[in-house]
């Protein structure tokens, strides 16, 4: 098999307790990738950590064995993050491994490897101790990043680095981007002829969207955890929340969520358009709200974190409310809420435009029709400059049970004004 080396990174000036491919994606998504990190300790035993695409929530799993013994009989799962180190590793080790991972998209991605310890420095009879790890990542997307993190008491030293390497044997070494998709700046009514098929397409929409899914073709490029995999789904074309409760069991009362990673420094500080359409068919109580919004914070994290987001608050029998802000907490409450004035009925849909119209405020307007019909509610609401860092676009639930579906999710960036998505259509087609 032959490689292509697609990312390096190495630690120098000082030490840090991280190491980040960066986005190597622009190179090609491989089927198969191929990672050696070499990690020299500061000090201090480093316990080294592998995630990807800086997801932090509960979706690795590992099992490692240690000089030959089957250490980790019943292995780990819903795990934060992927082992890499001995039981009890020393101080001012060396350490060596590689990782083979299958990278195939919508698939759980597998990692078997190899990890050499040094049990000391300055002798040449410090012996060698050896762990084999097997691992997955139970996301969708292809992997595009490596983060190597350490979970001990120090930093790696100047001099550690990470090398990824793609094959290209067999495969092709980016992804399939159609012709037609490529072209910007479209006006509305423009006819395409496809050179390898002669099919005709027409242009229709006046916005490109970031974002416009309508879940036809399943829950990709949005994402569940394993935990939450048991609990969202999608059935024709609607996103099926079915949110539970259980006294006492805080990752089943807050750590269920479905969530699209725009990635860092991508969406706009001061003009975005998100809009969806919801219906909510149950609630547990009258406290359950239904969570919609923006978050600077991975919503996977079911203890009681900090974070910053925008959100629409949707409560049984009472009126909607839109979010903003930082708090404590495992939803999307923000700092501060105002209410919209409206209360929605159960098992009706209805659409929901929230914007960013300024650095300093947001708004969100409801209504019985595709952003038009009945106005169910219009409100704006002051917010700051520093609700900033917004990054994934979450579903979720605060407080005990509830039911909802979610349909027709589109996201406009730089803009306040949104319309109507632009996307070609086959002639002959609806």
């Amino acid at each position: 098999m032959t490689w292509e080396r697609l990312a390096y990174k190495e630690i120098e000036g000082s030490a840090s307790s991280t190491i980040d491919t960066g986005d190597f994606s622009a190179k090609g998504y491989r089927n198969t990738l191929k990672i050696i990190i070499h990690i020299k300790d500061d000090g201090a035993n480093a316990n080294c950590t592998l995630q990807c695409n800086s997801f932090t929530g509960a979706g690795y799993s590992y099992k490692y064995s240690e000089n030959g013994d089957f250490t980790d009989g019943t292995g780990n799962i819903n795990k934060n993050q992927i082992r890499l180190y001995k039981t009890g590793s020393g101080t001012d080790v060396v350490r060596d491994m590689t990782l083979t991972i299958s990278n195939v998209l919508n698939r759980v991605k597998i990692m078997y490897g190899h990890i050499m310890e040094s049990t000391g420095t300055g002798s040449n009879s410090n012996t060698l101790d050896r762990v084999e790890v097997a691992a997955g990542w139970e996301e969708n997307p292809r992997i595009k990043s490596f983060q190597v993190k350490n979970t001990g008491s120090n930093n790696f030293a100047v001099g550690s680095y990470i090398v990824v390497y793609g094959s290209i044997d067999g495969e092709s070494t980016t992804e399939t981007i159609d012709e037609k998709d490529a072209l910007t700046n479209i006006p509305a009514g423009t006819r395409y002829e496809e050179t390898d098929t002669r099919k005709i397409y027409r242009s229709v929409g006046d916005t490109v969207a970031t974002f416009n899914h309508d879940f036809a073709n399943g829950l990709s490029p949005l994402t569940i955890d394993s935990y939450s995999s048991s609990y969202i789904s999608v059935t024709g074309g609607i996103l099926d929340c079915n949110f539970p409760y259980a006294s006492g069991n805080s990752q089943r009362n807050y750590g269920v969520s479905a969530r699209y990673d725009f990635g860092a420094d991508t969406i706009s500080e001061t003009n975005w358009v998100l809009r969806w359409k919801a219906k909510c068919n149950s609630f547990e109580n009258s406290g359950v709200q239904f969570q919609v919004g923006l978050t600077d914070g991975d919503a996977t994290v079911y203890s009681t974190a900090t974070q910053t987001s925008i959100a629409c608050l949707w409560q049984e029998n009472n009126s909607v409310m839109l979010a903003q802000g930082n708090a404590s907490s495992n939803g999307l409450n923000g700092a501060d809420r105002t209410a919209t004035g409206t209360t929605l009925s159960n098992s009706t849909y209805y659409y929901f435009e929230m914007k960013r119209l300024a650095a300093n405020s947001v708004g969100l307007k409801i209504g019985t029709s595709a952003y038009g019909g009945t106005e169910k509610g219009n409100i704006t609401h002051t917010t700051s400059s520093s609700v900033d860092d917004l990054r994934y676009l979450t579903f979720t639930k605060e407080g005990r049970a509830c039911t909802a579906d979610v349909a027709e999710v589109i996201f406009f960036n730089n803009t306040t004004t949104g319309g109507i998505p632009f996307e070609w259509k086959e002639r002959g087609t609806a």
